[in-house]
């Protein structure tokens, strides 16, 4: 699991898949609470902050082709308005910056006084896939979680058809802990997915 020293202005995520081959991202995370705020470069890729509402549009729109169901533009300005730091948006910068994927969540304390974060949405442009963004933004999402949150864990809904994203989350730790029927508007069921931050001594995966 990353080691996060909030003295350094980096980050190093050593390995959070551990089956997998050692990677390790450098999150610039000095001033990762403010809006439109690059926090990691690669590829001529750009992971920002949530930049404002101007791109609220091209959000919604990647949304919309890449979700089993839609969500008003109430329920994205809940999460990006409330969370900015979490909402991490992706730039193609040798195509004029255009938007290529996101991920948008949250973090706070739970009826149970832990601190949650929670995976909400997440898309990547059909035409970027195979590039690393959707595993490298829940990373920064993960990073963002800890070191800005103190989370104590993190938790997701994902259709249990979406092969790829629960290959994805489970690569990272996410475990599958309970199995929500029809929970989807197209009556799919769904993975209730969590990763744990604390001791695996201390997990309750029925909760």
């Amino acid at each position: 699991m990353s080691t996060l020293n909030s003295n350094n202005t980096y980050i190093n995520l050593e390995n959070l898949n551990l089956n997998n081959e050692k990677e390790n991202i450098e999150i610039n995370v000095k001033n990762s609470l403010e809006q439109n705020y690059i926090l990691y470069e690669k590829d001529n890729l750009i992971y920002k902050t949530y930049n404002g509402e101007t791109i609220i549009n091209e959000i919604m729109n990647l949304m919309k082709e890449e979700l089993s169901e839609p969500y008003p533009i109430f329920t994205y300005r809940f999460f990006l308005n409330g969370w900015p730091a979490l909402n991490i948006m992706v730039f193609d910068k040798e195509k004029d910056n255009k938007f290529v994927g996101c991920i948008i969540g949250k973090c706070d304390r739970n009826k149970k006084g832990k601190m949650k974060g929670y995976i909400a949405m997440i898309a990547v442009d059909k035409e970027y896939r195979g590039k690393k963004i959707g595993k490298n933004i829940v990373e920064i999402f993960i990073s963002q979680c800890k070191n800005l949150y103190k989370a104590d864990e993190i938790e997701l809904e994902t259709e249990v058809t979406n092969i790829a994203a629960l290959n994805l989350y489970g690569g990272l730790g996410f475990v599958r802990t309970k199995i929500l029927y029809n929970y989807y508007l197209n009556n799919n069921n769904a993975y209730r997915l969590k990763l744990w931050f604390s001791d695996y001594n201390n997990m309750n995966i029925h909760e």
